[in-house]
């Protein structure tokens, strides 16, 4: 009702100020959003109303215990893997021959594919280019440095250690035995039963108010009179004394005069870019470009879109390498770009001399790596024929360890596996996972791995509890009610689309986005 929607338009944190709902701030925040409040009333009220339908839909949703006690059993069953691994390199492999090593070509384009390059001529400017060409005055750098005084300046310093009392008495108790002679350490102990606090290396903003003044004043090794602060009596003692320091305008001049150079580089270049976009607008060539403004113009011969050369060496010395290459092998072949800027206040412009396509190499080229590759392959097929064998054995009877020892391999125990949660497993026992909760107690299974293949077994399953599992099993309760009322409502909506036909207001939509332009 009208009550419900106006309550929930108070409890809108947005209209609120310290003082609880505003409706000047409410009026506001409206017009700022483009929304009249008769708008934003009914718009409340919808939404109040789409929510108490989904309380309704979802309201006779109740998760049946059997289907939470299954669900709790597949979540936490845990099994237990023994297994070992086979090398691929540990296999002997003939050596393939010439026709062997055309036919592993032949059928496998795509691992000999050669990238799409381009050649590439272009124009990098950055502030550090033009940096040695701005000049900076003496009365600029003189500014400067009284705007960043600051900045060169250290606060003195005082190594403070203090014994704080309850009353004046007892501090000027413990002075008169300091002033006979007593070690300050030793007098703190004395008459508070403690040692004395060490303050540190402190400036003066960080001690109390009223003990900075007093402490600043004591040479090294002097102990203060007592000072009365918000905290009690202090006896303070400075054990050492750093002075106030301030860099000179000549320790700091070129350091200055660089910085200056930089920042009006980076301004000087904004103007020089824009000239350059006029100059090659007009007609100009990168080439001329470049003398006119006296950059060097650079040539790539060749880079792919990972920004190496033929040679698979990275090119060093990209401006902005990500988007450089983005933008090169978004230009077609013999255009231009546009003048660029980076995200480190530079700029570039590139042409695209010419385009290489994607092309499968020569053999000739590539027999050593196709050698490689067809090695590698019989190697594989070789560990995972040796292991298909090997479960066909422990599947047959034979004892798991003892074919593992035939093969010179040492069984391992994972730890207790699940099907999700294995954070803490090894690699291979994480690869295991899928296998492991397929086969059955007892069974022995393979894994292909990068680099060898893993034979294993099911050594043990743990059924997992729901009576015992307490808040475990509430949580997992309350997750499947959430996830059974989402899909009674996401039907509900579904049967209603399908009721009724949605159509997009166009023009509402056209009014919105004007406001937001």
């Amino acid at each position: 009702g009208d009550e419900d929607v106006a309550q929930r338009i108070r409890e809108r944190q947005a209209f609120q100020t310290e003082d609880g709902f505003s409706r000047e701030r409410f009026q506001r925040v409206l017009q700022q959003g483009g929304l009249s409040e008769a708008a934003y009333i009914e718009q409340v009220r919808s939404q109040l109303k789409r929510r108490a339908m989904s309380d309704i839909v979802a309201a006779g949703a109740k998760v049946p215990d059997v289907m939470a006690e299954m669900e709790y059993r597949y979540r936490n069953e845990a099994r237990i893997a023994d297994y070992f691994t086979l090398s691929h390199d540990s296999f002997e492999v003939d050596t393939p021959g010439q026709q062997a090593l055309r036919s592993y070509y032949e059928n496998n384009d795509d691992a000999f594919m050669a990238p799409a390059y381009r050649e590439l001529t272009y124009l990098h400017a950055a502030p550090a280019d033009i940096a040695e060409r701005v000049k900076v005055s003496e009365d600029a750098i003189q500014q400067a440095y009284q705007e960043r005084k600051e900045t060169y300046s250290k606060p003195a310093k005082r190594h403070v250690k203090q014994i704080v009392f309850d009353d004046r008495e007892t501090a000027r108790t413990a002075l008169d035995r300091l002033m006979q002679g007593r070690r300050f350490a030793a007098v703190a102990r004395e008459v508070q039963g403690n040692a004395p606090a060490d303050l540190g290396m402190v400036t003066r903003d960080e001690l109390p108010d009223g003990l900075a003044e007093p402490v600043f004043e004591l040479a090294e090794g002097r102990v203060s009179q007592p000072v009365e602060t918000s905290l009690g009596w202090h006896l303070a003692r400075v054990t050492e004394a750093q002075p106030a320091t301030t860099k000179s305008l000549d320790a700091v001049r070129d350091e200055l005069r660089a910085e200056l150079a930089r920042d009006k580089a980076a301004d000087r270049l904004i103007s020089m870019a824009n000239e350059m976009r006029d100059a090659l607008a007009g007609g100009a060539t990168l080439k001329s470009v470049a003398e006119q403004f006296g950059f060097e113009l650079r040539h790539l011969p060749a880079v792919d879109e990972q920004g190496r050369n033929r040679a698979g060496e990275e090119i060093d010395g990209l401006p902005a390498p990500e988007q450089f290459l983005q933008v090169a092998f978004n230009t077609p072949q013999g255009q231009r770009s546009l003048v660029e800027e980076t995200d480190r206040g530079g700029y570039f412009v590139l042409r695209v001399e010419s385009v290489t396509p994607s092309q499968k190499r020569p053999f000739d080229a590539v027999t050593d790596e196709v050698r490689q590759r067809l090695l590698a392959k019989r190697r594989a097929d070789a560990a995972k024929e040796a292991a298909t064998e090997l479960i066909e054995q422990a599947n047959a009877g034979r004892d798991f360890r003892a074919l593992a020892a035939d093969r010179g391999a040492r069984v391992q125990t994972s730890q207790p596996l699940t099907r999700t949660r294995n954070q803490n497993a090894s690699a291979v026992e994480k690869a295991l996972t899928d296998e492991l909760f397929a086969a059955d107690a007892g069974d022995a299974f393979m894994r292909p791995l990068q680099d060898r293949v893993a034979v294993a077994r099911v050594g043990e399953i743990r059924e997992a509890d729901p009576a015992a599992a307490g808040e475990a099993m509430t949580s997992l309760r309350q997750q499947l009610g959430q996830a059974l009322q989402s899909d009674l409502f996401a039907q509900f909506a579904d049967s209603l689309r399908q009721r009724h036909t949605v159509r997009v207001n166009q023009a509402a939509v056209d009014q919105i986005v004007s406001r937001v332009r």
